[in-house]
């Protein structure tokens, strides 16, 4: 009886390298939405300066979501293929050097093909990220990090809002993307000299962490956990004509295309929305902007502990996933329309915040829903569910744009716009089976 005690006395404890990790690939997460948060805050400044209309900024703001999109599949291969260590660094230099080359833009073509270039290289880092969780942490951590992930995004957001801010004035925003496109660069060399792809090719991870991870051991023995996971990589043509057939998928497609366009707002046209109808300045627009996004990052945290807390208390799928999901989307698109109705700056942000916050909370129910129903192809359910916002996302800025020409100059019918858009989510949402596999395993009933 006394050996158990002496034995964990005599070696070391699990080493935390790992969490390095997720922090790591959270500060990269929240750089990379320095970049693409530019625009949002400093669209009037950038639109006065080149000469452009806001149908013109609109599609170069939606334009990042093209490239982002198509680079969700092909930046997941390439990490499988060359390892996250080389291809992460690669990207992030990348979109540095495309968001400096934002400031150097002359017109409406160098600024899309600047923007472009920075959805492009930063497709590839969510994906890259999901597969280094994948070899780096256990499953009972992954929830975890999903969560934290997303909250770091929105850091970046609300960092992003704040500066620009504050250094529109003293540097202007081509200035501010020259700043912007520094820290990846830094990130990009830290990462490449002290990350590895594996747990057990780090220094300073030892025997008893691996074991935590279940990765394999220093000796290169494979766990059988890691064989099941290894299995999981296996692509056929065949699977994706099963997941193309299923209608959950296309209604998990929808919740996040709907989402992602909501969302979009927030960093896009929601400073030139306060300007237009609250009578603020440019920099204050971006200031009440970074107060929406912070409850965007309260929102991602508490939607995961909310999310586990369902599971936990009634092990039912339906209620930990759908309905959270439902209830907070239905939430979300009231506080939207409250929003609305508000007749003074105070009411109306605090139901704004109430919406971002609301919104949030979806998102780790929809990364859990993707997991529940993808099974052994969670990597391609997931994938396309993020190809499928962004395509939203990049559509949205530009139906923005559009939808306000038309309605003549209306800025304060944009949000009804949005309702229309979150409740839209919310059928979606409420017609999807969160409980059933996708592609049921064989001699299962996928459930």
């Amino acid at each position: 009886m006394n050996s158990a005690p002496q034995r964990l006395g005599s070696y070391e404890r699990p080493t935390r390298t790992r969490y390095t990790v997720l922090g790591t690939l959270c500060l990269a997460a929240a750089i990379a939405y320095l970049s693409r948060n530019i625009l949002g805050p400093a669209e009037k400044s950038i639109e006065e300066d080149l000469g452009l209309s806001k149908e013109a900024m609109g599609l170069i703001m939606g334009s990042f979501f093209y490239t982002y999109s198509l680079m969700q599949i092909p930046g997941g291969w390439l990490s499988d293929r060359f390892g996250t260590r080389l291809v992460l660094p690669v990207l992030a230099t990348v979109w540095a050097m495309a968001t400096a080359a934002m400031g150097i833009a002359v017109g409406f073509y160098s600024l899309l093909f600047a923007y472009l270039f920075i959805g492009l290289a930063q497709g590839g880092l969510f994906p890259g990220s999901v597969i280094t969780f994948s070899n780096w942490l256990p499953p009972s951590e992954r929830g975890l990090a999903g969560g934290t992930l997303t909250s770091f995004m929105s850091v970046g957001g609300v960092v992003a809002a704040f500066l620009v801010g504050r250094l529109l004035d003293p540097v202007g925003w081509r200035g501010i993307c020259y700043i912007f496109g520094f820290p990846g660069v830094l990130w990009a060399f830290w990462y490449f000299v002290w990350f590895r792809n594996k747990p057990q090719e780090h220094p300073s991870v030892n025997e008893d962490e691996l074991a935590l991870i279940g990765a394999p051991d220093h000796t290169g023995e494979p766990r059988e956990a890691r064989r099941r996971e290894d299995s999981r990589k296996e692509c056929a043509p065949a699977v994706w004509r099963i997941l193309l057939a299923a209608p959950s998928l296309w209604l998990i497609w929808g919740q996040q295309f709907f989402r992602a366009s909501g969302y979009i707002f927030f960093p896009t046209w929601f400073p030139r929305y306060l300007q237009e109808t609250r009578g603020v300045t440019e920099s204050q627009s971006a200031d009440l902007t970074a107060v929406v996004l912070t409850s965007v990052v309260v929102g991602a945290t508490a939607g995961g502990v909310i999310c586990d807390w369902a599971w936990r208390r009634t092990q039912s799928r339906r209620f930990s996933r759908q309905g959270v999901a439902i209830i907070s989307t239905s939430i979300c698109a009231l506080a939207v329309y409250f929003a609305y109705a508000s007749g003074s700056m105070t009411e109306a942000m605090v139901w704004m915040s109430v919406a971002g916050l609301m919104q949030a909370v979806t998102a780790p129910c929809a990364i859990a829903t993707a997991i529940d129903v993808g099974g052994q192809h969670v990597s391609k359910v997931y994938s396309s569910m993020n190809m499928a916002g962004n395509i939203g996302a990049a559509i949205c800025p530009w139906v923005v744009a559009k939808f306000v020409t038309l309605s003549g100059e209306q800025w304060d019918l944009v949000l009804l716009l949005f309702v229309g858009i979150y409740g839209a989510s919310v059928v979606c949402w409420a017609l999807l089976n969160p409980v059933r596999s996708l592609v049921p395993r064989e001699g299962g009933h996928g459930t």
